[in-house]
C-alpha cells in the first residue's frame, strides 16, 4: 500500500504578502527565501497533521481490495476513480462503490449488494485516485504556518533548533489525525 502524489497543489495557503506582514519585513529582498520557508512550513504541517492543506490529487495503490478502504490523506474532496487489474491482468474501472467523504479518514466500500472484485496477484493491483485539501484553509492552520515561517526566519542557520513554539502545536493539535 502506498500513496503517490498525482498533481501537486498549485498555490500556498499563506501569501508572500501575509508572511512579510507577519515578519514585519518591508523589503522584498528576502521574498525567495520566505517563499521557501512557506513551502517548508506547509510540508511540515501536512506531515504533522496528516492532512493535505491545499487541493492536490493523489493515487492510493493496494495489492488487493480490503473489506473497506480508508483514505488517510484528509480532507478528501472528491473520488476520481478506482481501477484494478482483473484476474486476466487487464485494467478495469470499478464503479459499484459508495464513498463516505464526510468521515476522517474517508471510507470506500462496495455499494449495497456488491463486493469488491477479485484482482490479479500482482503488486499495486488496485489504483484509487482522489483529490484532497481545503477549499478554505482553517485560520488556525494558516496562523501555525505563519508562526513556523517566523520561527525559521529568525533562527536561520540554527540547524539544531527544530522545535517550534508551543502555539504552533496548540493550533494544529485539533486538526491532527492519527
Amino acid at each position: 500500500m502506498g500513496y503517490k502524489l498525482k498533481t501537486a497543489a498549485t498555490s500556498q495557503p499563506v501569501s508572500i504578502t501575509e508572511a512579510r506582514d507577519h515578519l514585519k519585513a518591508d523589503s522584498t529582498a528576502d521574498n525567495a527565501y520566505i517563499l521557501r520557508l512557506i513551502e517548508q512550513a506547509v510540508e511540515w504541517v501536512e506531515k504533522y497533521t496528516n492532512r493535505q492543506i491545499n487541493v492536490a490529487s493523489w493515487y492510493l495503490y493496494l495489492d488487493k481490495f480490503p473489506t473497506e478502504i480508508n483514505l488517510d490523506i484528509c480532507p478528501v474532496r472528491e473520488m476520481e476513480g478506482i481501477n484494478y487489474y482483473n484476474t486476466n491482468n487487464d485494467l478495469n474501472n470499478f464503479t459499484d462503490y459508495d464513498a463516505d467523504l464526510v468521515s476522517e479518514p474517508a471510507r470506500i466500500m462496495p455499494s449495497y449488494g456488491n463486493t469488491f472484485p477479485v484482482v490479479y496477484n500482482r503488486p499495486n493491483a488496485v489504483i484509487i485516485s482522489f483529490s484532497a485539501g481545503y477549499d478554505d484553509v482553517p485560520e488556525a492552520i494558516k496562523q501555525a504556518i505563519l508562526l513556523i515561517v517566523g520561527h525559521d526566519y529568525e533562527n536561520r542557520g540554527d540547524e539544531g533548533h527544530r522545535k517550534y513554539p508551543k502555539a504552533v502545536y496548540d493550533k494544529l493539535d485539533m486538526y491532527r489525525l492519527f
